[in-house]
């Protein structure tokens, strides 16, 4: 029997919430991921509220309790914001959770900075260009995010094989042979033309992790002010 393909938000539910953490802690991957993210959180000012968008377990928690801020938590998950919540409540550091999907037309909360980790793969560019609409409609003016794109500089060859790889791994998924749902490995010239299309100023480009195929970043950008009347 095939098996239908589950959604990104229909996930990280169950066992796979309760074990998110365990599972990637300790990892290469998850300590670069730290040492990339940790000393830019840390730049924001202490006693600022924070969008962390699909937060999951709320990996950030103890950082947003030592540098004062706060944190309003959005996921479609409520397994993954159960163990955030635990988390917080361990902590003794008031947050706001909201289960939602980040996709969905509601719009956010105001907050003056926005985080987004791990998200930004599993939905297409138009699901990106709209889930940073509605973090600037919030009054955002900082925004990190963590995205991976095949690089222009990659030759017709790698592009050929990187799209064969994304299909048999997509196809596997409709199967339901994989739980992640689909990968969207985005074009770097389409996320740069998307930064400029939102009025949106790379400050800086941390890289996390390279590959011939693609290269996974950290963007911090500026939002540009509304222009003048």
């Amino acid at each position: 029997m095939v098996r239908r393909m589950k959604n990104i938000d229909q996930v990280y539910t169950g066992a796979m919430a309760a074990k998110y953490d365990a599972v990637r802690a300790g990892g290469k991957r998850w300590a670069r991921e730290a040492e990339v993210i940790e000393p830019l959180l840390r730049s924001f000012p202490a006693g600022s509220g924070l969008l962390d968008v699909a937060a999951g377990t709320g990996r950030w928690l103890p950082l947003y309790k030592k540098q004062g801020l706060s944190p309003i938590l959005i996921d479609s998950s409520q397994d993954m914001l159960d163990q955030a919540a635990a988390k917080a409540a361990a902590l003794e550091l008031p947050v706001r959770i909201i289960c939602a999907s980040a996709l969905s037309p509601a719009p956010f909360p105001a907050a003056p900075q926005a985080l987004v980790t791990n998200f930004f793969n599993w939905i297409s560019l138009p699901g990106v260009e709209t889930v940073l609409r509605k973090i600037i409609a919030a009054g955002a003016t900082r925004i990190l995010f963590m995205i991976s794109y095949f690089p222009d500089d990659a030759g017709p060859l790698l592009r050929f094989r990187k799209s064969l790889w994304l299909g048999i791994r997509n196809f596997r998924s409709h199967l339901g042979w994989k739980e992640k749902g689909h990968y969207h490995l985005h074009a770097e010239r389409d996320v740069r033309e998307l930064l400029q299309r939102l009025g949106l100023a790379a400050q800086a480009e941390h890289l996390i992790v390279a590959t011939r195929y693609k290269r996974n970043v950290m963007f911090d950008v500026a939002v540009a002010p509304p222009p003048a009347p």
